[in-house]
């Protein structure tokens, strides 16, 4: 939930209160079934990760799985967290700390 205080016609400050929990399986498959109907109508597909719990690795899967069947590219905007679930995604966009944060981990990882 987002307050915005307001002087003046602008907003002076805004109080974020959130929750960061896994979604329901009933809210997850609701909005998946959403977005697979809209696949076909989509030239492309952004995924925005705030690492709030919305975009699981689960989700992540079947959202690109399910992107790649109806050849939709997928550009992510990844979490560190979630760097592996997001393979196979056309580009991911990132800035130069998270793409250095990124390779160290892929070495860390084909080194082992």
């Amino acid at each position: 939930m987002k307050t915005r205080i307001i002087a003046r016609h602008q907003q002076i400050v805004r109080v974020d209160r959130e929750r960061r929990e896994p979604l329901r399986s009933q809210t997850e498959e609701r909005l998946l079934r959403s977005l697979f109907a809209a696949l076909k109508h989509l030239d492309a597909l952004v995924l925005s990760d705030y690492d709030k719990g919305l975009i699981t690795d689960s989700l992540a899967e079947r959202v690109l799985s399910a992107c790649h069947q109806f050849r939709v590219p997928v550009f992510v905007g990844p979490k560190k967290s979630r760097l592996y679930s997001y393979r196979g995604a056309r580009a991911i966009v990132c800035n130069a700390g998270e793409a250095g944060s990124f390779v160290t981990a892929l070495s860390r990882t084909k080194n082992r």
